[in-house]
């Protein structure tokens, strides 16, 4: 021993022998009993202890490691060039003071570093060995000791059979009492190290034997080329993860940080997989990050990052800490520039690293609703590095700058358009690229690039405005048949209208239609010289001759004229007398001689279009016939008073037309292009603050996001006409022309609004018009005084005049005659009312009900008042009789053995039917169905499914809240006409009361009392 070991080290070993017992006493008492289990839970990790012997291995500069496993326990040997010290153990306790390995070894976390890029002396970390042996052996050239009761060091007298000259060794014998359990954990460990010799600095070679398994592998480093760039080093590495073999480029900076004498390196690495003999960068993998050795830590980066964190004392979380704030920042430097140092890679090996996966390996914003963005320090910098460098990869395999790139939207453009095309329609001096082919509209990506980096678009909206005669003429025959057949495919050919896409017969290219004329035609022999025709080559190609047909491209016809005339119209009515009445002599010669196809094609293009010389207070002017009159007394009467807005047509204007053409025939023209006979009732948009006050309380009951859109039609010059010229006649003539518009599904009765709240919603409600009218005294009868229409009955209103108009009617709640009439006693309404039950039945049985009414009458039964909601419950019901009065209901020679009739016989019978639409009712049930999870009558709430369980699943019955027999014409369906009820609510709401049918909310009301 005394060659090996100094008298001066073997006493201070002795020291720090009877120095560690006395702390074993302390820490053997009761309050320090938990130290032990505290300090070793500090590694949840199973076998933790392998990467803190590979820690200390390679800061005593070994270069080779090797793990022999056995049931017994684990051989660790290394061959570094540092071996174990010991150093005074009095005044251990002072700072910045050096120990010696064996100190620190046999201390709880009294270690020192001598920089941030040295991984660390034995500590607290060593402990962990302890959750697999009780007494840890340790062997060098020059101490052979133990470790007893955590602490307490022992001098050995052997070495460890087989340790050879320079070699540390470490012997962990199992626990005795748990073996087996060591024994798996540890062999399991140290097959699934997670890189664990990556950046060790000294260790290249770490071998594993598992002696019971007589399995071996090694885990190796070699770094196979090195490239330098400004800042920063990179290494191609080839490693092998316990056989497994990996390639990674690895770059490395050094930097200095406040406070740290000495640069500190960090790194960021990618996994490259080869495909097709090609290498690829792999962003499917997510590696935790590294400090020498991997913790618990993710970035979500995709790429393996490393830097000397200050970590917890189980080595596996990053603290809190502005020191690794400030790493952090500078991995995100090294990762943005990194992606530069890849594409210079790639080109300089002609084998690209860096292409459409540039989205995959950038941390993108977070983008939100209102068109913000948040960025951290990944995104910052990753926007940095793409802003400033040409990352952008381009089809030909360049690299260029967001400054010079497109995306082409759809990405099937670029099938026409390549690059060089792309700068000639751009009219750029630098070249143009495409970029990003894969990246779908909508994306985050896509997200990034057209927000972020304000990357242009290039899609059919500029093609067709950048497109030109010249650019055109420069392309092949080929090309211009595979652009047609595109614009043929893609459905966006109504974009080009007006581009110059067209050869023509004499090879210039034209645009399809000029000023919204028809531009170029087809051959016809009937087409005049001075047209441009189609070149004739193009056609024989089908789908170009499809596109052309779509475009509207055809032979040249007399309606071409007419849409001549309708677009000069539509856009500028600044127009001369003269050429207002060659336009519309043409229009009438045309009409005239056509056939009722063709008329209806002029009716067609010209309606509410074609401007008329009219007059406004005797004064001529030219406005569109939609609001012009045609002069009558009824219009004369209406809009008295109010000249300014009754424009009539000028007669004298087409008096010549009258004469060659006929009057009638050219004034039946004129109602259809849309002369007016009636007051023009027309759709407007209103604010909600133009509406009636209860409307717009009405309205807002629906709670909207953003506000409403309101729609409602108005008559023009009711308001005044109602104020200022109401008289008998002219009442009876508004009442007739709302009726008429009825007829053209013109409901000014009804506003209709749509709003958002979750979804788009649509509703209606009393419109304007109806409240005016409903609330002006308008209507005039003999036998009442001027008044609203709700306070005359049906009957009264026919007597004057009024034409029956049974929608009019049920619009302004006109009511029924009998009901309101105070000549008809209270009795005999009611009996009225019990007469409607018996309308279905026979004649033998309404003789017997009215003996039976009548036998009520001479036993003078009081009939009490009964509520319109439940007269039939009273005829029905067994206690209608609640007087002392004693009735014998037999009497009245109805009983069970009398009623009876032959039923099954076929007969043939012929009757009109109301048609229906099936599938409105059905969608709707599945609408509701999906809304509120279960079909729930709703008016008494029965649920079919909740009752019959899977027979009654999705059954129910689509009521329509109007009734069908009710309509006067075909009328479309909606979901706000339909509602769930069950089959017997069904029938109820059908039953017929006093000629009308019950409401939903009526039938609640009847169910709650």
């Amino acid at each position: 021993m005394s060659t090996r070991i100094s008298k001066e080290e073997l006493s201070l070993f002795e020291k720090l022998h009877n120095k560690r017992l006395d702390a074993l006493k302390v820490l053997s008492t009761r309050p320090f009993r938990g130290v032990w289990k505290n300090v070793i839970d500090q590694y949840p990790e199973s076998a933790h202890f392998i990467y803190e012997l590979l820690q200390n291995a390679n800061d005593a500069k070994a270069y080779y490691a090797r793990i022999n496993i056995t049931k017994e326990g684990v051989i660790f040997i290394h061959n570094g060039t540092i071996q174990f010290s010991i150093t005074s153990s009095e005044g251990e306790e002072k700072e910045n003071r050096k120990i010696g390995h064996i100190n620190s070894i046999t201390s709880i976390g009294d270690s020192s570093k001598d920089g941030l890029n040295t991984i660390g002396k034995f500590g607290i970390g060593f402990k962990s060995v302890f959750s697999y042996t009780d007494t840890p052996y340790i062997y060098d050239d020059k101490f052979w000791f133990r470790i007893d009761n955590y602490i307490v060091p022992i001098l050995l007298d052997e070495d460890f059979e087989g340790r050879n000259e320079g070699e540390t060794l470490f012997w962990l014998p199992f626990k005795s009492n748990d073996k087996e359990r060591c024994y798996k954990e540890v062999a399991k460990k140290i097959r699934t190290l997670d890189n664990p010799i990556l950046f060790l600095d000294n260790i290249d070679s770490i071998e594993w034997i598992d002696e019971p398994c007589n399995e071996s592998s090694r885990y190796t480093k070699t770094i196979e080329c090195c490239r330098k760039f400004k800042g920063a080093q990179g290494e191609l590495l080839r490693v092998s993860n316990s056989g497994e073999p990996y390639k990674i480029w690895m770059f490395h900076r050094s930097i200095f940080i406040e406070g740290v004498k000495k640069a500190q390196r960090i790194s960021v690495g990618y996994y490259v997989n080869e495909v097709d003999s090609r290498d690829v960068i792999d962003t499917n993998d997510n590696p935790k990050v590294f400090c020498y050795f991997p913790t618990s830590e993710n970035f979500n980066q995709k790429r393996i990052l490393h830097a000397p964190f200050l970590l917890t004392a189980s080595r596996s979380e990053l603290r809190e800490d502005k020191f690794n704030d400030f790493l952090i920042q500078e991995l995100a430097k090294l990762s943005a520039d990194s992606l530069v140092y890849l594409r210079d890679i790639g080109l300089r090996q002609r084998n690209i690293l860096i292409d459409n996966n540039l989205f995959e390996l950038i941390t993108l914003p977070k983008y939100y609703r209102d068109g913000s963005s948040v960025l951290d320090v990944w995104a910052c910098e990753y926007q940095r590095i793409v802003k400033e460098n040409d990352l952008l990869l381009t089809s030909t395999g360049k690299y260029t700058s967001i400054l010079n790139a497109f995306i082409a939207r759809p990405t099937k453009l670029r099938e026409v358009i390549n690059d060089k095309q792309l700068t000639t329609l751009m009219g750029s001096s630098k070249p143009l690229y495409f970029v990003c082919s894969q990246i779908k509209a909508g994306s985050n990506e896509w997200e990034y690039m057209t927000r972020s980096l304000d990357i242009s678009i290039f899609d059919y909206d500029n093609f067709s405005k950048t497109v030109s005669a010249d650019f055109m003429s420069r392309q092949s025959e080929a090309w211009l048949h595979r652009f047609y057949k595109h614009l043929n495919d893609s459905n966006n050919w109504s974009l080009f209208k007006e581009s110059p896409i067209i050869r023509t017969n004499k090879g210039e290219f034209v645009a399809p239609y000029q000023g919204g004329m028809l531009n170029v035609f087809r051959v016809s022999a009937n087409v005049a010289s001075d047209k441009r025709i189609v070149d004739p080559l193009l056609i024989k190609k089908r789908t170009t001759k499809e596109l052309f047909e779509k475009l509207g491209i055809r032979e040249l016809k007399p309606i071409d004229q007419i849409e001549a005339i309708r677009i000069k119209y539509q856009k500028n009515i600044d127009i001369s007398k003269e050429e207002l009445f060659e336009d519309t002599y043409y229009i009438c010669n045309q009409y005239l001689h056509a056939k009722k196809t063709a008329q209806d094609s002029i009716v067609d293009k010209l309606t509410n279009v074609l401007i008329v010389s009219s007059l406004i207070e005797g004064n001529e002017t030219l406005v569109r016939i939609g609001k012009t009159y045609d002069k009558n007394d009824s219009l004369d009467n209406y809009f008295r008073g109010n000249i300014e807005s009754y424009i009539t047509l000028n007669y004298e204007f087409y008096e010549s037309f009258f004469k060659e053409f006929d009057k009638e025939r050219v004034l039946e023209l004129f109602f259809r292009l849309g002369l007016k006979r009636t007051p023009i009732i027309n759709p407007r948009q209103k604010l909600i603050s133009e509406l009636p006050e209860h409307i717009r309380h009405e309205i807002q009951r629906n709670p909207a996001s953003y506000g409403y859109e309101i729609e409602e039609f108005e008559m023009h010059g009711l308001e005044y006409a109602l104020s200022h010229n109401l008289n008998k006649d002219l009442s009876l003539k508004i009442w007739e022309w709302l009726g008429d518009t009825l007829k053209n599904e013109n409901r000014w009765d009804v506003l209709e609004f749509r709003y958002f709240y979750y979804t788009n919603k649509r509703s209606k409600t009393q419109s304007s018009m109806l409240h005016l009218l409903s609330n002006t005294r308008w209507i005039y009868t003999e036998s009442k005084p001027k008044n609203t229409p709700n306070k005359f009955t049906r009957q009264q209103m026919r007597d004057a005049g009024y034409c029956n108009n049974e929608t009019l009617f049920d619009i302004f709640e006109v009511k029924r005659t009998y009901e309101d009439s105070i000549s008809i006693p209270d009795e005999v309404k009611q009996l009225a009312r019990m007469g409607e039950q018996f309308a279905g039945c026979t004649e033998e049985e309404r003789i017997k009900a009215r003996h039976y009414i009548e036998k009520l009458r001479q036993h003078k039964l009081k009939i009490q008042p009964i509520d319109d909601d439940d007269w039939w419950l009273y005829m029905n019901s067994d206690e209608q009789d609640n007087s002392n009065t004693t009735v014998d209901i037999s009497s009245t020679g109805i009983v069970s053995s009398d009623i009876r009739a032959e039923e099954g016989k076929q007969t043939l019978q012929i009757h009109l039917k109301r048609e229906r639409a099936p599938i409105v009712a059905k969608k709707f049930k599945q609408f509701k169905a999906n809304i509120d999870g279960d079909l729930k009558c709703e008016v008494c709430g029965f649920s079919f499914r909740k009752t019959y369980g899977r027979l009654g699943a999705g059954y129910a019955e689509a009521h329509h809240i109007r009734p069908i027999s009710s309509r006067q014409e075909s009328e479309e369906t909606t979901f706000d006409d339909l509602c769930i009820v069950c089959a017997n609510c069904h029938r109820m709401l059908h039953k017929t009361i006093l000629g009308k049918h019950l409401s939903v909310e009526e039938l609640k009301k009847i169910i709650k009392r």
